[in-house]
């Protein structure tokens, strides 16, 4: 469960959609919570599952039932159908609250592809923070339409569902940039053991030969 039972209603209402979480979650104990977090509602008593699904009809003599018809009666009918709609959704809580370390993931990725190009596209001794981007228009283009696909990603509701991303915040973001950018100052730091290479051995007297 990603240890998503200890959060508070707040922090969790930050991470998925409020209509998920069951208002009285702070109230909820934790083994109530993980059988919300992992749609376990047929391991639950009667008590238990009337504080969570509060508007589901159980069948009579809920705690004396076996288990194979608990595990029925939340796979179809109208137990199914509202614990769905109370709590399921498509993706559940924990779905949702993996999209934004695997939005990162993928934001870094991505971020480490573009800064690498920029990297090596000046040769293994000319620094790309001299040279820049020269009149490589297509290698601009490549960048900035990297950039602006991955926001898209991240903040279009339709590329959302399709990559299954969510927004990053600000800081979140920022962060995702900077760790990605740790590969063009890799490159850089080639090109200067490079070039004093060359220098020294540009600089090394011949020896003569008898």
């Amino acid at each position: 469960t990603l240890g998503i039972e200890k959060f508070t209603y707040d922090d969790l209402t930050d991470l998925v959609d409020a209509e998920l979480v069951p208002l009285n979650w702070d109230d909820l104990s934790e083994s109530q919570r993980q059988a919300v977090l992992l749609e376990e509602y047929a391991t639950l008593n009667e008590a238990d599952l009337n504080e969570i699904l509060p508007d589901v009809q159980l069948p009579e003599d809920w705690d004396n039932l076996p288990e194979e018809e608990r595990a029925a009666f939340f796979g179809e009918g109208e137990g199914a159908h509202i614990a769905m709609l109370e709590h399921g959704a498509e993706e559940g809580i924990i779905g949702q609250a993996e999209r934004i370390p695997r939005s990162i993931a993928f934001t870094i990725l991505a971020f480490t592809q573009m800064f690498e190009v920029m990297g090596i596209h000046a040769g293994d001794r000319i620094s790309f923070f001299r040279k820049g981007f020269g009149k490589n228009n297509l290698l601009l283009g490549a960048v900035v339409s990297t950039f602006l696909l991955q926001l898209a990603v991240l903040y279009v509701p339709f590329l959302q569902s399709a990559f299954h991303t969510a927004p990053l915040a600000g800081p979140e973001l920022l962060v995702s940039l900077i760790l990605a950018s740790t590969v063009l100052f890799a490159v850089e730091l080639e090109k200067i053991i490079n070039r004093r290479e060359a220098d020294e051995e540009y600089h090394t007297p011949v020896q003569a030969t008898a």
